[in-house]
């Protein structure tokens, strides 16, 4: 056979394979913004947690609606108008807790959080996360862009109360958000943290939703679902390392989680205590999900105990 009649036979097939390359890189792409929008995108994304009953809901609406409350709001790094609910039912104590929400929720939602700690004597900050409640906002960041307009908070409530001495309380992303902040530059006025249900490494968390609810392959999209997070929110999966944040930690940090969250394995939890380098305590709720903390016993309990010592003269002196 004559090197052009090889060269007639051979145009089929290489035409075959760049077809098939170009359809497997169209799949790709199409699968990883897939990912990404029902990931990060808040007007696009049609995820919705699984809903359970509201403990005690009757008694905190009550509570709320009765409470002294305001909305404040501040501007984001980005140019974002952040909102936040102000409940300040003790305004002769300079005690304060910020409360971070979940992803896909609001600050409304930490309600059973607001009254446990104004029943402890604090004053409340409860923001609403970017893309959510009242806040500004299209994309979430999952813990890493929420971690600076947490920073924002608390420097605008240093600005408020200079004598304020703050802990941070944060579940699920939330969670995230306190302990990356606990790896930048804080006030002194912060005195203790609690992350309730975080994860030790977004890209492991994502990928490890991503194999339980998508079985896609999780390992070969999580770059080009990078690739996105890059473009559109100017940071990459591979530089948020919250172990990191967590080894420059410098205030006492109490890591809850339940035995049997089935949306961040408790592992995580264990990963996150060994890497914190300030005091540190673990509270593990053996049969508790990841949403199934409020109202237990053990949790209020355990919660209450480590705020108090907190707040204890001796420590704070």
């Amino acid at each position: 056979m004559s090197e052009e009649e090889k060269k007639k036979k051979s145009h089929p097939v290489l035409k075959a394979v760049g077809v098939t390359a170009a359809a497997g890189a169209a799949a790709y792409a199409g699968v990883s913004y897939y990912i990404f929008r029902e990931t990060f995108d808040m007007d696009k994304s049609r995820y919705m947690p699984e809903q359970r009953p509201v403990y005690n809901a009757k008694e905190l609406s009550e509570w709320i609606s009765a409470a002294s409350r305001k909305d404040e709001f501040v501007n984001s790094f980005d140019g974002l108008a952040m909102h936040a609910l102000v409940v300040e039912a003790h305004p002769e104590s300079h005690d304060w807790i910020i409360l971070m929400h979940d992803y896909h929720s609001c600050a409304r939602d930490m309600l059973s959080y607001m009254k446990l700690c104004e029943g402890l004597g604090l004053n409340i900050l409860a923001p609403d996360s970017r893309g959510c409640g009242a806040s500004e906002g299209r994309y979430t960041g999952l813990g890493w862009l929420e971690h600076y307009d947490l920073i924002s908070w608390i420097n605008w409530l240093c600005e408020k109360d200079r004598d304020s001495r703050i802990i941070l309380l944060g579940k699920g992303m939330g969670a995230n958000a306190v302990m990356n902040a606990l790896g930048d530059y804080i006030p002194k006025n912060v005195v203790g943290a609690v992350e309730i249900g975080g994860y030790s490494s977004l890209r492991k968390e994502m990928i490890y939703i991503i194999n339980k609810n998508a079985k896609y392959a999780s390992g070969a999209t999580v770059p080009c679902i990078d690739f996105y997070v890059k473009q559109l929110l100017h940071f990459s999966l591979y530089d948020v390392d919250t172990l990191r944040q967590l080894s420059l930690a410098r205030v006492p940090v109490l890591f809850v989680h339940g035995g049997k969250d089935e949306v961040v394995p408790s592992g995580m939890a264990e990963e996150c205590m060994a890497a914190c380098a300030s005091e540190k305590k673990i509270l593990t709720i053996a049969d508790a999900g990841h949403d199934d903390l409020e109202g237990r016993e053990e949790f209020d309990q355990g919660l209450s105990g480590f705020i108090k010592e907190l707040f204890e003269p001796s420590n704070n002196a």
